[in-house]
């Protein structure tokens, strides 16, 4: 059975729990909290001598800072995320989020979402030759636009070919993908 790290809780509580796993094996669960009551560990073994360890950091205000999570095999690390969070200090929503994978055969694949002040998901950044997404809203929050290395959208409510809708309902849209090639140039598409 796998063992558990030495768990440095100061001001928490742990609480240890057993479960029966299909095939006569068991799993252990330990979870260690912070003052708060908030999880800020968990190492769960797994059966065939692995272990799972999640740790979570909190800012000021309550909110997930860090949150790494390993997949360990006797003593080498076979998988591990980090998750990165960075929040607006005048309203506390989230302004970036950050994902990076790391395993035992690559270096590391990260992930970047980015937000506006009022929370919306503005940029999308994906690793290698994936490319970004990029949003832009309106003044009502309305999305519109998205747009990719190889394809763009465009959403039009009050203006545009379309009959004006006021009350958030597409009137038109423009779309191109850079499979559409005419000169040379993108080609642009409406409905």
């Amino acid at each position: 059975m796998t063992s558990f790290a030495n768990s440095n809780v100061t001001n928490g509580a742990s609480k240890l729990k057993f479960y029966h796993a299909p095939f006569g094996s068991h799993v252990a669960m330990l979870t260690s909290y912070d003052e708060k009551g908030r999880v800020t560990q968990t190492s769960t073994s797994k059966p065939g001598n692995l272990r799972e360890d999640v740790h979570t950091t909190y800012t000021f205000t309550g909110q997930p800072h860090t949150v790494t999570q390993s997949l360990i095999a006797g003593n080498d690390t076979i998988l591990s995320s980090t998750q990165e969070n960075v929040y607006n200090a005048y309203n506390d929503k989230l302004t970036l989020s950050s994902l990076s994978l790391t395993s035992q055969t690559s270096t590391g694949t990260s992930w970047t979402n980015t937000y506006d002040d009022l929370g919306r998901v503005t940029n999308i950044s994906r690793p290698q030759a994936v490319g970004g997404i990029g949003y832009a809203y309106n003044l009502h929050g309305w999305t519109t636009d998205i747009a990719t290395n190889s394809f763009a959208e465009k959403l039009h409510y009050t203006d545009g070919v379309g009959t004006p809708c006021y009350n958030g309902n597409i009137s038109s849209m423009l779309w191109s993908n850079s499979t559409y090639k005419k000169n040379g140039e993108n080609v642009w598409r409406g409905y």
